[in-house]
């Protein structure tokens, strides 16, 4: 299913969402999957964004849209073998 939501400037939105958990090393990718050409292209892409390039950017903008998805959910639900929980702010964390 598509992101049906309301977005704003490519760019700007994944910069705001994801700059911040990679400069407080909370952005996780999986290690295991390094050597797998679909990572390899999900680092080509992360490393080629910034303002006004023409790389593709349709890895940034999933992982982007699947976090705001995890941090905007209102309960648990299960779609397969996902489970996502939405995490409720407080003062300690992020």
């Amino acid at each position: 299913m598509g992101d049906q939501r309301k977005k704003g400037h490519k760019y700007t939105r994944i910069e705001a969402l994801l700059e911040p958990l990679h400069r407080n090393s909370k952005l996780y990718l999986n290690t295991a999957e390094k050597d797998n050409p679909h990572m390899k292209r999900l680092e080509e892409q992360f490393l080629a964004f910034a303002p006004g390039s023409r790389a593709h950017d349709d890895a940034p903008d999933a992982v982007e849209g699947a976090i705001w998805i995890i941090n905007n959910k209102e309960t648990v639900k299960k779609s397969g073998t996902i489970t996502i929980i939405k995490r409720r702010p407080s003062s300690k964390h992020f």
